[in-house]
């Protein structure tokens, strides 16, 4: 196996201030969510997925129909 010499990272001002922006962006998304959740009905229908459900909806997997 051939290995490649390390490659150099540099992290530079403009990189540290779009992370800071998205972050921000992430964290006001997050409390517009949980804002908008607790203005719902608490007493809602709450659908409870299995492991596999959460996997498949992560990776973005459909289940097509068998057709046989």
């Amino acid at each position: 196996m051939i290995r490649r010499s390390p490659t150099r990272i540099d992290l530079k001002l403009d990189d540290i201030q779009e992370y800071d922006a998205m972050r921000r962006e992430q964290e006001s998304r997050k409390e517009q969510q949980t804002e908008n959740r607790s203005s719902a009905e608490p007493w809602g229908p709450t659908v409870t997925k299995t492991k596999q459900e959460i996997i498949h909806e992560r990776i973005g997997y459909v289940p097509q129909p068998r057709m046989t």
